[in-house]
């Protein structure tokens, strides 16, 4: 009877020890166990924030590279433009250059025209003058048959004028078929050098504008990939965001154990 007694004394003491010690045991595993998710999400935070800065420092570059691109890019295009400009103005000195050969041409086929009219003149004025015998008997004819000397004066001088006159038209008129030939020469010259510039400036003008679609597609990728280094970063920063309040939560909870 007195065992018995003692023994139901004993398991009313002992019995509410071993329960408080398996809440004890309950909460702490609980604590553990939200200490190592909240360790787990601390890890992923630090990956994910060494990300974030990684991104961040890809944009800042990427960001940079496309400041240089568009300034490249103005810089193309003002060289362009210039080339432009250069182009039109090599085109207009060739125009120039074209009408004044046509010029030429024209002034060189009329100048021919009046030559060839003039040196039949004077041939018909040789043939003529050897057929009634040369100068001198002429002149001597004109001596017999004038009456006073002032006459025979008069008729030679004529004669001999007519001459000069023949022979200073034909040297006059070769003197311009000449300087018609050189202008010729150097009309078609200029021509020749200014077409050898337009060929410079149309290539130079075509390197340029390869060069300028170059530089577009260049900063068109470059602002692509600042477009979707920002996203990243938007996405990262969310993530970022999402594992800081749940590990905010596992704490509240972990604190509330």
């Amino acid at each position: 009877m007195t065992m018995a007694l003692t023994a139901s004394l004993l398991g009313a003491v002992f019995a509410p020890t071993s329960s408080s010690a398996t809440d004890d045991d309950t909460l702490n595993h609980q604590k553990n166990r939200l200490d190592d998710r909240i360790s787990s999400r601390s890890a992923d935070l630090h990956e994910i924030s060494s990300r974030l800065v990684d991104v961040t420092v890809r944009v800042e570059g990427a960001v940079r590279d496309l400041k240089l691109a568009r300034a490249e890019l103005s810089a193309v295009r003002e060289r362009v433009r210039r080339a432009r400009i250069f182009d039109t103005l090599m085109q207009s000195r060739l125009e120039a250059a074209v009408l004044r050969l046509e010029d030429a041409e024209t002034d060189l086929v009329q100048g021919r025209v009046d030559v060839s009219d003039q040196r039949k003149a004077v041939t018909s004025y040789a043939v003529s003058t050897f057929q009634s015998g040369d100068l001198a008997s002429s002149t001597l004819n004109i001596a017999f048959e004038a009456t006073t000397p002032e006459e025979v004066f008069d008729e030679m001088q004529a004669a001999t004028t007519v001459l000069d006159k023949q022979e200073g038209d034909l040297q006059q008129l070769q003197a311009a078929e000449v300087l018609l030939e050189l202008t010729e020469e150097r009309v078609a010259a200029t021509k020749l050098e200014v077409a050898a510039r337009r060929v410079d400036s149309a290539d130079s003008l075509e390197k340029k504008q390869t060069l300028q679609a170059r530089t577009v597609v260049a900063k068109t990728r470059v602002a692509a990939r600042v477009t979707d280094l920002r996203a990243t970063k938007k996405l990262i920063a969310s993530a970022e965001r999402h594992e800081l309040k749940r590990i905010a939560t596992l704490k509240r909870e972990r604190d509330r154990v």
